[in-house]
């Protein structure tokens, strides 16, 4: 059996897509309600997206120029959150250097 070859970014890309797209009907039942009504939203093949309204400032804070919207009620967004406070206690206590949050690191695109 011939299993392809992808590189460990694709992979990685291609799992949090999944992530994503498994919370988006939480996001779009909010959409529905009105609840994100405020936002700059728009579908991004399948995944419920926010555009900052200074794109090329977000892409250059964030590495990218939309993120998904996740309910924090989601146990996606429990995840990333908690991915993130373990990163920088790691920070506080040396164990990760500080341009690893710098360069991104902690966004949902890393």
């Amino acid at each position: 059996m011939h299993v392809p070859e992808f590189a460990a970014t694709d992979v990685l890309q291609h799992a949090r897509r999944l992530w994503f797209l498994s919370v988006m009907p939480e996001t779009n039942a909010a959409l529905k309600a009105g609840r994100l009504r405020e936002l700059n939203v728009k579908d991004d093949n399948g995944i419920i997206v926010v555009q900052g309204r200074a794109s090329l400032g977000m892409k250059q804070f964030f590495g990218q120029a939309n993120l998904p919207v996740i309910m924090g009620s989601t146990r996606v967004a429990y995840l990333l959150c908690l991915r993130r406070t373990i990163r920088i206690m790691l920070v506080k206590t040396s164990l990760l250097p500080l341009h690893d949050i710098q360069l991104g690191l902690l966004m949902p695109g890393s």
